[in-house]
């Protein structure tokens, strides 16, 4: 039936035991025909997939036995107005008469997310029968694209289709381990540009390199200025690329993710464009992906630096890159002392760093030297390796779990003194004459309602200091009026 009208004369009568022969198929026609307000999410799939595959529900696959039965399924869809997901898996299987369901589909108004899954997409070639659809639904906000198998023709489809919107609603588009490579994803990424309000990008193993770079610094800098999320990880990104990207960056007001995993062809080159853009006083960026890199000493040395200036980066992914040796690592450490908006930082599979390693990054928490130095240690990070803190030595740990506690950074600071500092050392205060000790009673009387876990013995600690001032400040007074006869 390939006239679309044919459908409509036919809805009212047609029994759906006559469309299907499949139980679930025939219950979600119901559902779709009906405008069932609870039926929001649809897979569409073959048989075998159902049985293997358990990520969706049962309830929503329909398995198509025929072009009649495809056809009918793409008329239910177009005219219902609840359905807001569609997965569509495997697609080669409807090679030759996918067109039919499309027909149904260019009608449907509802549809907010469409996604495409591990589909063999090279035979069947859905978006140029899907221009229609792009061009009329005004509530799509999501398209995903998962480990699908795109040619060059399809890629071409899909750009006419993006580029084909009448509304502007996409939010987030999703290409993850397509491998279409640069150049066609340079099409694709054009066609972006008619959706400037798009927030979230993924062109993870997409294939990616310094053209695709080159034609999303482009978008980045004049369209998507409202992107906040932008994944470009297992890609073959280069120098160029990311310097081009980090140049249109600058200027990205929301952009707070960012990944760049697993791309190897980045050197120390790319590396300090990034971390130019990380000094930067306009970048917003709150947490940077840098897993299964070749970062080296070099690199690692510069996003220390970066950080030493960056007030926005909370998160930041850097995982399995085996080329930082252990003083990389102590470099980065030492950086992070002057750094208090970093809250975690993951470093896992990095085999360099040793107990000395560990032992830097406790005297990064808590260097306990000084009253001083504990007092200008990090009370910041409190996620460090691992998320679960696996591993690391039990001081570390102790000192990251006091960082993630509700205390603020005042308190965590006292709470890290009290706990390592029986007696004060006054003299390197002395230099403020008598104000130091009414500033030591004050700094004691408000630590002693910091919630700990030992007994704080305030009382002791004030007697101490008032017995130090008046030994050694006399002692002081003493000497320079020696000195002064």
């Amino acid at each position: 039936m390939d006239n679309f009208h044919g459908y409509d004369a036919q809805a009212g009568t047609i029994k759906i035991s006559d469309i299907t022969s499949r139980e679930n198929n025939t219950e979600i026609l119901h559902r779709l025909k009906n405008n069932d307000e609870s039926f929001a999410s649809m897979c569409m799939c073959n048989e075998e997939d159902e049985m293997d595959d358990n990520r969706y529900d049962d309830s929503i696959n329909y398995c198509p036995e025929s072009a009649r039965d495809l056809g009918w399924l793409g008329y239910f869809v177009g005219n219902n107005i609840h359905l807001t997901n569609l997965t569509c898996f495997r697609l080669e299987n409807f090679n030759g008469i996918i067109e039919l369901f499309c027909r149904g589909l260019k009608n449907n108004n509802s549809i907010q997310s469409l996604s495409f899954c591990d589909s063999d997409l090279s035979e069947c070639d859905i978006f140029r029968f899907m221009v229609p659809f792009f061009r009329n639904n005004n509530t799509l906000t999501e398209l995903e694209l998962e480990e699908c198998e795109m040619g060059a023709e399809v890629c071409r489809s899909l750009s006419l289709a993006l580029g084909g919107c009448k509304h502007i609603s996409l939010k987030r588009f999703t290409l993850t381990d397509c491998e279409i490579g640069d150049e066609p994803l340079v099409g694709i990424i054009l066609a972006l540009s008619m959706h400037p309000q798009l927030e979230e990008l993924g062109l993870q193993g997409s294939g990616m390199g310094r053209n695709g770079c080159v034609a999303l610094a482009t978008l980045l800098r004049w369209r998507a200025t409202e992107l906040h999320t932008l994944n470009l990880s297992y890609n073959g990104i280069d120098d160029e690329g990311v310097e081009a990207l980090t140049l249109a960056l600058a200027n990205s007001r929301h952009l707070h993710t960012l990944a760049l995993s697993s791309n190897s062809s980045i050197s120390i080159r790319g590396w300090w464009a990034l971390s130019t853009f990380l000094s930067a006083p306009s970048s917003n960026l709150q947490e940077l992906f840098l897993a299964c890199n070749d970062i080296g000493d070099e690199g690692v040395v510069a996003f220390a630096g970066a950080l030493t200036k960056n007030h926005a980066l909370k998160k930041l992914i850097i995982y399995n890159n085996p080329s930082i040796t252990a003083g990389g690592w102590a470099a980065f450490s030492g950086a992070l002392t002057k750094n208090h908006a970093l809250k975690k930082l993951i470093i896992y599979n990095n085999p360099s760093i040793t107990a000395g390693g560990w032992a830097a990054f406790s005297k990064l928490l808590c260097d306990t030297t000084s009253v001083n130095k504990t007092f200008l240690s990090n009370h910041t990070l409190h996620v460090l390796a691992r998320p679960d803190g696996v591993g690391l030595p039990s001081d570390l740990v102790s000192s990251l779990n006091l960082n993630s506690s509700e205390a603020g950074r005042k308190q965590i600071a006292m709470i890290k003194i009290l706990t390592h500092h029986n007696d004060f050392d006054l003299q390197p205060l002395f230099e403020w004459d008598f104000k130091v000790l009414p500033f030591v009673i004050s700094w004691l009387e408000a630590a002693s309602i910091c919630p700990t876990n030992f007994e704080k013995n305030i009382r002791r600690r004030k007697l101490s200091s008032i017995y130090q001032f008046v030994r050694d400040m006399s002692m002081m007074y003493i000497e320079v009026c020696t000195s002064h006869r």
